[in-house]
């Protein structure tokens, strides 16, 4: 038994090197090659959130600690397939177009309101846009005698956490806040940025979608002087809007507007600044720091302007322009130029202006109460500008390339926004 033990054994010493030396025969399968397949991805449905009436903190007198109500309710106009419909409301509210239509006459919305209370008064005016995942934001000030409240608003159906970032000269610590569908929260900006003339905001989502307000207002002692709101917006490059040089009636530091500009790095800057009424105008250069950055203008004859900042970083271009003599001002941040096709519908008596950001041929008409009252062509080269009279209700249609649009009169301004989605063709490989 032991010798065949062993004769086994050697036998399984003799076979095992000998695998080594059998020549490998490799298995062949049949498959198929790998086909890309292009999938078409088509682009959202337009969406507008709009918000809802001003709010105000402390109760009408300022001693109800943390109290926090809404002032009435604001007035809406929302523009479905080219029809204006006129509506209320005193919460954000969000809105869908019914086909997959790209176009402003598809789906926008714009509100207004006017308020007369103790401790706020004015006239706002603001573009409903669609929710974003990030936004940047120029905020007004918090210094005494001024105060910035952002509004956030989720209108998606899951759960947010927005990060929340602050710039005055410099980037200051960030905070982080969350929002359940449906909800809106209400932030002093007091308490991230106190005593401040000016606050940048960054907030970026980690969830859903969101809409965000800055809303602010100033006092002179008791005296309320003026109110505005600004909806969210974002870093551009080489953005321009449109300014106005107040008459000289107005006291010096009051003509011009206070023009700023928020960037996340430092960077060298070249701002244009282009008469629209055959005036002169200026170029400044700037290196611009990371954070807020005040323009000081040049002096300039009263009208209207263009701005445009030349930079290598993306930044976020505002203005803000009082008039003490009505007890209002108004902010703005630079919207992207629009191209193509544009409706709106005017939210206050006053002027538009249609101006371009390079050089285009545009035309405008304005319909009120069914009947056209103003159709122009012109060419928006150099020093142009198509401007027509509006009253609140008026439905506006313009066309053209790289168009800077605005509705303003004394106390308030609006500028359109471009709440079109970019579907998207991708290319999948599959195995």
């Amino acid at each position: 038994m032991k010798w065949a033990l062993r004769v086994i054994g050697l036998v399984s010493v003799m076979v095992l090197p000998a695998a080594f030396f059998i020549p490998f025969k490799p298995v062949v399968t049949e498959a198929q090659i790998p086909t890309p397949v292009e999938v078409s991805v088509p682009a959202r449905a337009l969406e507008v959130v709009c918000p809802g009436a001003l709010v105000e903190l402390g109760g009408e007198d300022g001693t109800e600690i943390d109290s926090l109500e809404n002032i009435g309710d604001a007035d809406f106009f929302l523009v479905e397939q080219s029809v204006p419909t006129p509506f209320r409301a005193d919460q954000p509210a969000s809105f869908t177009a019914e086909t997959d239509v790209q176009l402003s006459s598809e789906l926008s919305g714009y509100m207004w309101q006017s308020v007369e209370r103790n401790r706020i008064i004015g006239t706002v005016s603001v573009s409903c846009k669609k929710p974003v995942t990030e936004a940047w934001m120029i905020a007004p000030g918090t210094e005494l005698g001024k105060e910035s409240l952002l509004v956030i608003h989720n209108p998606d159906v899951l759960s947010t956490i927005l990060e929340l970032g602050f710039y005055t000269d410099q980037a200051l610590p960030s905070d982080s806040v969350s929002l359940a569908p449906g909800e809106t929260k209400v932030l002093n900006l007091a308490r991230y940025a106190p005593g401040e003339s000016v606050v940048g905001l960054s907030l970026k989502s980690q969830g859903g979608r969101f809409a965000a307000w800055v809303q602010s207002k100033t006092n002179s002692g008791t005296t309320p002087t003026g109110a505005d709101l600004v909806a969210h917006n974002q870093l551009q490059l080489n953005p321009s809007m449109l300014i106005t040089v107040q008459d000289d009636e107005l006291p010096e530091q009051d003509r011009l507007p206070e023009m700023f500009i928020l960037s996340t790095q430092e960077a060298n800057a070249t701002i244009s600044i282009g008469s629209l009424e055959q005036g002169f105008g200026d170029v400044i250069r700037a290196g611009l720091q990371v954070g807020v950055n005040q323009l000081q203008l040049p002096d300039l004859e009263p009208g209207s302007y263009r701005v445009s900042v030349e930079s290598e970083a993306e930044v976020l271009l505002s203005s803000k322009t009082t008039n003490p003599l009505i007890a209002d001002y108004f902010t703005s941040m630079a919207e992207p130029s629009y191209d193509s096709e544009l409706t709106m519908v005017a939210t206050i008596n006053g002027v538009i202006e249609i101006a371009s950001s390079n050089q285009s041929l545009a035309t405008l008409q304005i319909t009120r109460d069914g009947s056209l009252v103003n159709g122009q062509i012109g060419d928006l080269s150099g020093q142009s500008r198509l401007t027509a009279d509006v009253e609140v209700g008026d439905l506006i249609e313009i066309g053209g390339q790289d168009l800077l649009v605005r509705i303003s009169n004394p106390r308030t301004e609006y500028l359109p926004a471009d709440n079109s989605n970019i579907g998207s063709d991708l290319k999948i490989t599959v195995r």
